[in-house]
């Protein structure tokens, strides 16, 4: 084997895998990863209702108005994904340039030391099944660490992070239930917020 067909070999192998870690990712890793953020926040939701009881948010044994409140506001939003697709669409718009620019110069380079060289039948086949070798095995390596490695991985540390995520969701709540509780007062209304509610 001459020294161009091994340089014409890494270039076949780098277009290969930028050809194969492309298609990967938008077919198969981000379900797993999906899968994956479904998992961690599992967790996490796990982690926040054993710490914060249910039971010290109830009055009298029955959910008082300040959490009759939020989930009324809660279940009266609109979930919009459209700036979410869009964004996807732009990433794989992106990735897609990408890929056909590295295919594209590949291709054109492999062409030039295949006219230079004069390449063989031989080198011709050595190229292409090199390169099938390289993407079985890169497919094989890829999915068994993406099934194995971040699927098991736990990357949440609840504990750390469920204090700041409570108190910041409580403050906002609390924040626009005052605002409500005080215009009440203003109009002669009963207010909306038990004081005997604490968040602890």
């Amino acid at each position: 084997m001459n020294n161009s067909v091994f340089y014409g070999n890494i270039i076949l192998h780098i277009a290969a895998m930028a050809t194969f870690i492309t298609v990967f990712f938008f077919t198969i890793a981000k379900n797993i990863e999906k899968n994956i953020l479904k998992d961690q926040i599992q967790i996490l939701l796990d982690s926040v209702s054993s710490k914060y009881s249910i039971r010290a948010m109830c009055l009298n044994g029955e959910r008082p108005n300040f959490y009759n409140n939020i989930a009324t506001y809660l279940d009266n939003q609109n979930v919009d994904d459209t700036q979410i697709e869009e964004n996807n669409k732009k990433l794989i718009n992106k990735a897609t340039k990408f890929l056909l620019i590295v295919i594209g110069i590949s291709i054109a380079l492999v062409i030039i030391l295949a006219l230079t060289f004069k390449w063989k039948l031989e080198d011709y086949k050595f190229l292409f099944y090199s390169t099938l070798a390289s993407l079985f095995f890169i497919a094989i390596a890829e999915t068994l660490f993406f099934a194995i490695i971040p699927s098991n991985y736990i990357s949440i540390r609840p504990y750390e992070i469920i204090d700041g995520i409570g108190n910041k969701l409580f403050n906002v709540a609390h924040e626009f239930l005052t605002t409500e509780n005080n215009l009440n007062t203003e109009n002669n209304l009963n207010p909306i917020i038990p004081s005997n509610i604490s968040y602890e």
